[in-house]
C-alpha cells in the first residue's frame, strides 16, 4: 500500500512540473541567463563562459547602468565585448565596441562545438564612476524580458 502512494507521489510530481513547464516562454532560448557585473575602472574586465553547438547563432544582449537609476543608452556608454573559444587566449570570434549604447546584440554563428569566454570590459579613460551592467546570451534575436 505504501508504494502505490509514493507512486501516486511521483505521478502527480511530475504532472506538477510538466504543467508549469508548459508556461515557460521558449522564446528566449537563454544560454545565460541575465548576470549583473561591474566595472569599476578603465581597464577592468569581468569573464564568462557557455557552451556552444557548431552552426547556432548566439546572441550577447548588455545593459549598461551608471548608477542603480541610470540607464547609459546614449553615446557616453563604454562596455566593450570580445569572446574567444576554448580559453581567456583563444581565438578571438568576435569584438563589439558600442555593447552598453544600443539595444542590438552582439552575434556569432558559432564555427565549432565547446566553450566560448566572454570578456565583458572598457577601455574608457573617461570612465570615472565606474560602469554596472547586465549581460545575457540567448538563441533568439529578441532582446529577453527581466533584465
Amino acid at each position: 500500500m505504501k508504494n502505490k502512494f509514493k507512486l501516486l507521489g511521483i505521478v502527480a510530481l511530475c504532472a506538477v512540473i510538466g504543467f508549469f513547464a508548459m508556461g515557460c516562454d521558449e522564446g528566449d532560448q537563454f544560454i545565460m541567463n541575465w548576470t549583473s557585473g561591474t566595472l569599476p575602472s578603465s581597464g577592468s574586465q569581468q569573464w564568462y563562459t557557455f557552451s556552444v553547438t557548431s552552426g547556432t547563432t548566439y546572441y550577447i544582449w548588455v545593459k549598461e547602468y551608471w548608477s542603480n537609476s541610470v540607464s547609459a543608452y546614449d553615446n557616453y556608454a563604454d562596455v566593450r565585448l570580445d569572446a574567444r573559444y576554448g580559453s581567456q587566449t583563444g581565438t578571438v570570434i568576435f569584438t563589439y565596441s558600442d555593447a552598453g549604447a544600443n539595444n542590438s546584440p552582439a552575434s556569432f554563428t558559432a564555427n565549432q562545438s565547446g566553450t566560448v569566454h566572454l570578456r565583458v570590459y572598457h577601455d574608457s579613460v573617461f570612465t570615472m564612476m565606474g560602469t554596472m551592467f547586465r549581460v545575457a546570451v540567448t538563441t533568439s534575436n529578441s532582446r529577453p524580458a527581466g533584465e
